[in-house]
C-alpha cells in the first residue's frame, strides 16, 4: 500500500488564532478581528514533512474568494492561496515581509518606529547589510516601547523590517558609519534565497 502526503489547507483554529493574536500584541491588537474587518479570511496551510523550513503558514484569503477556495478544497488539495502572512514556529506567529506590507498600505503601523533611507541605503539593504546611520534619512521614534522598526524608501515603499539598536540619544551621537539597526528581512532575501 502507497501512502501519499498531503498538505492541509484550511481556515484558522482557534488555538492558531490566538497564537496570531497573542504574537502580533505588540504590534496590533487582536489582529484576527482586524483582517476580518479588512476583508480577508486567515487559512493555516500545514506541509506533512515537518522541518523547520516547513512550518505551519498563514494566508490571507479575500471574503470574496473563499467559496471558490473551499469549493477547491473539496475537490483537491490546496498548498497555498492569497497573500502569505507569516508563518508559526514552536507555538509564535511571525509576520512575513508580505503581512507587513498588507497592513502598513492599510495605515495601521504608525505606532511602529520608521526609518527612510538613501538609495544607496536601498541598495545595501537589499542585498541584506546592517543599517548604518550614514544610510538614514529620517528617523521616527515609536512613543511605545518596541525596538521594531520598518525600513522605507523615499518613496515609500516597504524594504525591510529591521531591529533598532539605539535609542534616540544614542542615535544622535552615532557617526555615520555605526550600525543602528539590524536587517531582521528585507525584500532581497527571496532573490538571494534562490542562489
Amino acid at each position: 500500500m502507497v501512502e501519499y502526503l498531503t498538505s492541509t489547507f484550511r481556515p484558522l483554529n482557534k488555538i492558531e488564532a490566538e497564537i496570531l493574536n497573542t504574537s502580533s500584541s505588540n504590534i496590533i491588537d487582536d489582529i484576527v478581528s482586524t483582517i476580518s474587518n479588512l476583508g480577508y479570511k486567515i487559512y493555516f496551510s500545514l506541509s506533512p514533512l515537518r522541518t523547520e523550513k516547513n512550518s505551519p503558514r498563514v494566508y490571507l484569503v479575500p471574503h470574496d474568494l473563499v467559496a471558490k477556495v473551499e469549493d477547491f478544497r473539496k475537490k483537491s488539495e490546496i498548498i497555498s492561496s492569497g497573500i502569505y502572512f507569516g508563518f508559526i514556529n514552536k507555538g509564535k506567529f511571525f509576520m512575513s515581509l508580505e503581512g507587513m506590507e498588507f497592513l502598513y498600505q492599510r495605515q495601521l503601523f504608525g505606532h511602529l518606529n520608521k526609518i527612510i533611507v538613501t538609495e544607496n541605503g536601498e541598495k545595501s539593504i537589499l542585498y541584506g547589510n546592517p543599517i548604518k546611520k550614514g544610510m538614514i534619512l529620517e528617523l521616527q521614534y515609536s512613543k511605545m516601547k518596541t525596538k521594531i522598526a520598518l525600513v522605507l524608501n523615499e518613496n515609500d515603499e516597504l524594504l525591510a523590517m529591521a531591529r533598532l539598536k539605539k535609542d534616540h540619544a544614542s542615535f544622535m551621537v552615532a557617526n555615520k558609519d555605526e550600525i543602528v539597526a539590524l536587517n531582521l528581512i528585507d525584500k532581497g532575501y527571496y532573490i538571494r534565497r534562490e542562489k
